[in-house]
């Protein structure tokens, strides 16, 4: 597909790209092979987090800013959010992965800077000012999170926010057991569409959402980068049922079978 192609794409909005590959597996039978238990992140996290954060994603804007941005404003921001949800895969060595959730793109911005807004200022003012090419990079990022957030988005839509996978743990099917956890997890609490957004040249993560049942439907380019946008329809339950849910949630983790834990401590 060319420039053009894709550019007439994102003009004319959503048109199916792809099709999933395979109906997804259940989150309990990809946790048990990637041997990792599944569980909410808590503030005692956030260290680990911003370490695979950086360590996974060095070249993206947020990372850019540092270790101190990341843990002292975006991870407890994200944590604190009621729009928010953040889990983390665990094996024997610590936090192996971690996926965050949240209701829809809309207000992102705004939210990540009311959280810590000193903190938030000043680590991007000292990130720009010891590195000005953020600069650029940050007015990139901006315009991205208000152009998406001006769309009109579907009803009960929740975005694959972040997802990173220590190295030590990858090519296990961690990433593939946080997507299925939290699509899960989304269905509980009334989420009918689940979307995530791509480099669209990221050949192998497009590959890992199709075979978790994801769907390429439109292409957006944002200061001349390409992102794929691809969607996963789900079955959420009854009204009633994901308010009782989202009430219960805090605080609890995913217990899988005696043998998914006994492999997970081997």
């Amino acid at each position: 597909m060319t420039a053009n192609d894709m550019n007439g794409v994102a003009r004319h909005g959503p048109v199916v790209l792809s099709v999933p590959q395979r109906l997804p597996a259940s989150a309990e039978r990809l946790a048990e092979r990637a041997r990792v238990r599944l569980r909410l992140a808590t503030l005692a996290d956030v260290p680990t987090m911003a370490r695979i954060h950086l360590r996974s994603l060095p070249t993206e804007f947020l990372p850019k800013l540092g270790r101190p941005f990341l843990e002292r404003v975006f991870f407890p921001g994200l944590l604190a959010s009621p729009r928010a949800c953040t889990y983390v895969a665990e094996d024997d060595a610590g936090v192996a992965g971690l996926i965050v959730t949240r209701a829809g793109m809309r207000g992102a911005l705004g939210e990540m800077i009311s959280a810590a807004p000193f903190s938030f200022l000043w680590t991007v003012a000292l990130g720009m000012a010891t590195r000005p090419s953020l600069m650029l990079d940050g007015i990139g990022v901006a315009r991205q999170l208000l152009s998406r957030s001006a769309e009109a988005e579907p009803a009960n839509l929740a975005e694959l926010f972040l997802l990173c996978v220590h190295e030590r743990a990858r090519r296990r099917g961690v990433a593939r057991a946080l997507i299925e956890h939290s699509a899960r997890e989304l269905e509980r609490t009334g989420v009918a569409l689940y979307r995530v957004l791509l480099h669209a040249d990221n050949e192998a993560a497009h590959a890992t959402y199709r075979k978790c049942g994801f769907v390429e439907t439109r292409i957006h380019r944002f200061g001349g980068v390409f992102f794929s946008e691809y969607d996963r329809t789900l079955a959420p339950r009854s009204a009633a049922a994901a308010v009782l849910h989202r009430s219960e949630r805090d605080g609890r983790s995913l217990h899988l079978p005696d043998r998914a834990g006994a492999l997970a401590m081997g």
